[in-house]
């Protein structure tokens, strides 16, 4: 917990030094939101491990909390790019292609990915 939060106010201060060299007009605010989106997600991980410490949660309360811990990321990543494609592998693309568009299931792919590999 001690290191989370450590990293967690580490990223909190390099934010200035990260986005100081951009000049108003050309700021980008769509990585600047992928960085803050990042940041909050890793917060809300952290807190789950801590009360999951201090409380003692139950598993039918630590299920939903990662779903929720993703829901800023998801939301920033559909916001900014909704690239939903994922690349196949060398030995597939004659089957397949290049690239399959996965549309929603992408994003419940990376909530049930959230969720079970915690």
């Amino acid at each position: 917990t001690v290191s989370a939060t450590i990293f967690i106010l580490v990223m909190a201060v390099f934010i200035p030094f990260a986005f100081a060299v951009y000049e108003r007009h050309a700021f980008p605010h769509a990585d600047l939101a992928e960085y803050l989106a990042a940041v909050l997600t890793i917060t809300f991980a952290a807190f789950m491990g801590f009360a999951d410490d201090v409380l003692d949660l139950r598993w039918r309360h630590k299920i939903p909390l990662p779903f929720l811990a993703t829901l800023p990321l998801l939301l920033v990543y559909y916001a900014n790019g909704n690239e939903t494609a994922v690349m196949v592998p060398q030995q597939f693309r004659q089957l397949f292609g290049d690239y399959i568009e996965l549309g929603v299931l992408f994003y419940f792919f990376l909530l049930c990915f959230s969720v079970f590999s915690t």
